[in-house]
């Protein structure tokens, strides 16, 4: 499902940036996750609005998935959060840090 709302996304608005990153099992069509990222346009737009400071940070997915949930948000002047950038990756490690940032 993962890859239809990906194209959906990209679809409602062509300047929404993803970036799917996979592995493809040669005998199928099954799709193994490796990691994706994705921003929405309006977003960035509004970020030059913003405060110069950004907060990143990763989470934990329910258990039913073991993929992980790296975000950057940003802070108007109220406080209310702007998030900028998501990324689903199997692993919070070194490599999957460095390609998402």
């Amino acid at each position: 499902m993962l890859p239809r709302f990906f194209l959906a996304l990209q679809k409602s608005n062509l300047e929404n940036v993803v970036e799917w990153k996979y592995n493809r099992q040669l005998d199928s069509e099954i799709i193994i996750s490796g990691r994706v990222i994705w921003r929405f346009d309006p977003a960035i737009k509004r970020f030059n609005s913003y405060k110069p400071i950004i907060s990143v940070d990763g989470t934990h997915l329910f258990i039913r998935f073991s993929e992980k949930l790296l975000i950057v948000v940003d802070f108007d002047a109220d406080n209310r959060t702007l998030p900028l950038i998501y990324a689903l990756v199997e692993e919070k490690n070194n490599i999957n840090w460095r390609w998402f940032l």
